[in-house]
């Protein structure tokens, strides 16, 4: 009895892992930075230029989105970490598309290692058909005191309508 009920739990687990890949959208906790991994698919997403903060030329910084099943979108930051040093990071991501407009994901403070790349995925939600915009804001080293100084990058997809 109890191998069949492990058993059907695993074949649920499956399932639901399937239909969440299945969007092609990552599916990360707002508010909090996960891995980074780039979809397989190099035409489903788009990404801004890569610009380092002011605050260290060795941190770097792009926003992108990603796009799903159905139309669905999703705005991400991604920072990486080249210096030698740990910093603290804390992040947002907009969109144009999302409802309602203006929704933003928020990314709370976390320390970044040396060598290490994180992302701040925000909502996922249907795109529309044209041009689709997304910006991220960084804030890096807040807490040391000074001047808190945030960098915006923007990235754009089009839908387009057949």
């Amino acid at each position: 009895m109890m191998r069949n009920i492990t058993k059907g739990i695993g074949v649920t687990a499956a399932a639901v892992a399937a239909l969440a890949m299945g969007s092609g959208v990552a599916t990360a906790k707002n508010g909090l930075w996960q891995p980074w991994v780039a979809p397989k698919d190099s035409n489903s997403y788009r990404c801004s230029q890569t610009i380092d903060h002011p605050k260290s030329t060795r941190v770097f910084m792009q926003t992108c989105i990603i796009h799903g099943a159905e139309d669905f979108l999703q705005p991400v930051l991604i920072v990486s970490n080249t210096s030698d040093k740990w910093i603290e990071i804390h992040g947002n991501t907009n969109s144009n598309w999302v409802l309602p407009k203006g929704e933003r994901g928020y990314c709370k403070d976390s320390d970044l290692a040396p060598g290490a790349r994180t992302a701040c995925y925000g909502p996922t939600s249907r795109g529309r058909v044209g041009v689709n915009t997304a910006d991220s804001e960084l804030m890096l080293n807040a807490g040391t005191g000074g001047k808190v100084t945030g960098v915006t990058t923007s990235a754009k997809y089009t839908l387009y309508d057949f």
